[in-house]
């Protein structure tokens, strides 16, 4: 089963958000890993040297790399700064 961890900076931008914002990230996280195929649901970063990939989550882009069964969320931004 595929699991999930915020990095350190990735964990301090989602406590900047309001408390519903917060919940609502979490819960959509959730429930694109609990579906079988969190990559359905995700888009792969084309500019990137490394494979990173993004959730759309709202008006926010949840920025990840995922590794042995692992998604490490590294950032979360709004959509006009998240580029």
């Amino acid at each position: 089963m595929i699991s999930y961890s915020f990095t350190k900076y990735a964990d301090q931008e989602l406590q900047k958000l309001p408390l519903e914002t917060q919940k609502r990230i979490i819960k959509k996280i959730r429930f694109y890993i609990e579906s079988g195929d969190p990559f359905y649901f995700a888009k792969s970063i084309t500019d990137s040297k490394e494979k990173v990939y993004r959730f759309r989550i709202g008006d926010y882009r949840i920025f990840f790399d995922y590794k042995n069964n692992q998604i490490l969320i590294t950032k979360i931004s709004p959509r006009p700064k998240a580029y």
